[in-house]
């Protein structure tokens, strides 16, 4: 079973799909005492199944810092998710990066909250391994998809997460973000950290919706929504390719 979460419409790739309501059943992911709801897409892309989870809800209307993030993995492996892929924008920090490229991960540098599944060890204690924490094989079925569709591509980035939601100041990219990575987002640190507690394969692609703050033209959301739709169709042939390379 191939998962996908991303926030692109990306159930709009399945064939026959069927939305499944779930509810977040941890008691640290509750808003104003509410547990949100999240969407689980059951269906086909080609002749693999597929299940997709809108990362910021149906209606997008889950910002970052309140997206139900050890649902949703608990939710995948519950299903049998073997192989995952994250659909991640990002600000881009290196130069040598340009806006509207696909972006390929190595690793990551976490400034937001530490996310986890071990609240509390069993008789052995539990401090998993992130030694190369997005998966060969998955990346190497995405690069080599990349590669045929003409796309640009960058592959061996390092992404920065950021609490968010905000975005973030051209001080904090100069002196904090920017020389520790190559991209910067609000959530896929976080999806990766869970991913390998649970034993779940995964690596992310990111789109380069925009610069960083100070590392190019100014950070508008609506620019950054206009430029993420305008990959869309991109992104849909290359998942769909990788997809049958897993």
């Amino acid at each position: 079973m191939i998962a996908l979460i991303g926030g692109y419409g990306l159930e709009k790739m399945l064939k026959s799909s069927v939305a499944e309501q779930c509810e977040a059943a941890f008691e640290d992911e509750k808003i104003n005492g509410k547990a949100p709801h999240f969407e689980i897409y059951n269906g086909h892309a080609g002749d693999k199944s597929v299940i997709v989870v809108p990362r910021h809800g149906a209606a997008h209307d889950l910002p970052p810092h309140n997206v139900p993030y050890k649902s949703i993995m608990k939710a995948l492996k519950e299903k049998g998710a073997s192989a995952l892929i994250t659909v991640n924008s990002v600000g881009i920090m290196n130069p040598k990066m340009g806006k509207g490229s696909f972006i390929l991960l190595r690793d990551f540098v976490n400034f937001g909250k530490e996310m986890t599944f071990f609240e509390r060890f069993n008789s052995n204690a539990m401090h998993v391994s992130m030694r190369c924490p997005y998966d060969e094989r998955i990346n190497n079925a995405l690069e080599k998809t990349l590669a045929k569709s003409g796309a640009a591509f960058h592959v061996g980035a390092v992404y920065v997460n950021s609490h968010g939601p905000r975005l973030e100041t051209a001080e904090e990219i100069r002196k904090k973000y920017g020389p520790l990575g190559d991209v910067i987002g609000m959530t896929g640190a976080y999806e990766a950290m869970l991913a390998r507690e649970l034993g779940i394969p995964m690596a992310t692609i990111c789109i380069g919706a925009n610069y960083a703050e100070g590392c190019g033209e100014n950070p508008e959301f609506a620019d950054i929504k206009k430029s993420t739709q305008s990959m869309q169709a991109m992104l849909f042939s290359v998942l769909e390719e990788a997809i049958k390379l897993l």
